[in-house]
């Protein structure tokens, strides 16, 4: 497993994967806090993918006025080591 932290250097790594053909990438969004839900859709990218990718982020804009976006739970380890399990 690869942990980027900036966008340049995932986009430097895909560069490289997509030099040795024409890869399926799975993509799968989250903002983290995983769940049950989030790794079975992993599960499914890395069967019909040849590399899987998921983001943990927690998006800003994701968020309303009124909703707290610094109270949403950020579960970084815990969510590396569930996605080290799948």
């Amino acid at each position: 497993m690869q942990i980027f932290k900036k966008k340049s250097d995932l986009k430097a790594s895909l560069k490289k994967y997509k030099t040795y053909g024409s890869p399926k990438i799975g993509f799968v969004p989250t903002m983290g806090n995983l769940h049950q839900g989030h790794l079975s859709l992993i599960k499914i990218a890395k069967k019909n993918a040849s590399k899987t990718i998921s983001t943990i982020f927690v998006n800003p804009l994701q968020f309303a006025q009124n909703e707290d976006f610094e109270k949403y739970p950020r579960t970084h380890d815990e969510d590396i080591k569930k996605l080290n399990h799948e």
